[in-house]
């Protein structure tokens, strides 16, 4: 497949789509890379808004072509990661910080998982497939 063209990545069209969902996808896969560093929360919560945001709103102007099923399954992998990082992020607190011992490596399965969801989605764009 060829390369999608960045610059028309807000149009409402087939290529527009396909730009931002290689968009999304990459912002996703450095918002789950960034989250090891120490302005994790901070990005994490603004990061994934973004995402979820923009993923929603283009879906349904995107219905009936293959990158509607991209922006959904987007939107749902980030939402999944922000609600799993908020619960574990609050089951270290509530434990003083002890809990740390069983959320990091929760966590750190957790973005494995999610790299996972991400660059299935990124390889079946690739193959022109939906999710």
């Amino acid at each position: 497949m060829a390369s999608p063209d960045l610059s028309k990545t807000f149009d409402r069209s087939p290529d527009g789509y396909l730009a931002l969902s290689w968009v999304l996808y990459a912002v996703s896969g450095v918002i789950a890379l960034a989250t090891l560093g120490e302005f994790s929360g901070t990005l994490l919560l603004i990061g994934c808004i973004a995402v979820i945001f923009l993923a929603r709103s283009r879906r349904d102007d995107a219905a009936g072509t293959i990158y509607a099923s991209h922006l959904s399954n987007i939107a749902r992998v980030m939402t999944i990661a922000l609600v799993v990082a908020v619960l574990l992020l609050a089951f270290t607190v509530i434990t003083f910080g002890i809990g740390i011992i069983i959320t990091w490596p929760l966590y750190v399965l957790f973005l494995l998982w999610l790299g996972y969801r991400l660059v299935k989605g990124m390889m079946r764009l690739n193959d022109g497939v939906g999710c």
